[in-house]
């Protein structure tokens, strides 16, 4: 079957299915908590089954196939990535968690170099750096710069800190000291979390 292009077709395909994956890592992070992820797997799988054999018997698309490895290893990896895609929704926040999934185009650009034998030029390597410097950013964006700027709302709003909680510290001990704020040597009443970060 010859292939058609109709890009304003494809184009409201893309966004309506850009939307209905974002609806699933919503329900996945909602029901995280309370099943299991391969669980989650499972039900997505089985429920999307009935809609591909329906489009298969409306296309008269058969299942032989000279490729049978292929698609073993096809069937693996995706396997596979659903199952880091579903987990990360567990322990993620959903916004990182979308954000990070933008650093495809990066893997794929890397990969493409054994796997098709493309060889990217120097601009599409600038804009790999460029994104994955990005990734880093939204990586490390939870860490000891969103504890600096929870101290120093603590330190505008008094000893009562503001109202959401610290973020997480790591490598800090219970006992560690609190936020210090830079127009006292005394320690405001922050919790320790903020690991003796100055404000």
């Amino acid at each position: 079957m010859p292939l058609r292009h109709d890009v304003r077709r494809g184009a409201l395909m893309m966004l309506g299915a850009t939307a209905l994956f974002t609806v699933m890592g919503a329900l996945v992070k909602a029901l995280g908590d309370r099943i299991p992820f391969p669980e989650l797997m499972f039900f997505r799988n089985a429920l999307a089954l009935p809609v591909v054999l329906l489009i298969g018997l409306r296309r008269h698309v058969t299942l032989r196939t000279r490729r049978f490895p292929g698609h073993v290893a096809r069937a693996l990896t995706g396997t596979a990535a659903m199952s880091c895609s579903f987990f990360s929704l567990t322990v993620l926040p959903l916004a990182e968690q979308t954000a990070l999934t933008y650093s495809t185009p990066l893997f794929v650009t890397i990969l493409s170099i054994p796997f098709l034998g493309e060889r990217p030029g120097i601009h599409r390597w600038g804009a790999v750096i460029a994104g994955f410097v990005g990734i880093l950013i939204i990586a490390i964006g939870q860490g000891p710069s969103a504890r600096r700027m929870w101290c120093r709302r603590a330190c505008r709003n008094g000893s009562s800190g503001p109202a959401s909680p610290p973020p997480p510290c790591t490598g800090c001990s219970p006992a560690s000291p609190p936020c210090w704020c830079a127009s006292s040597p005394a320690p405001r009443a922050a919790p320790p979390s903020c690991c003796g970060s100055r404000c």
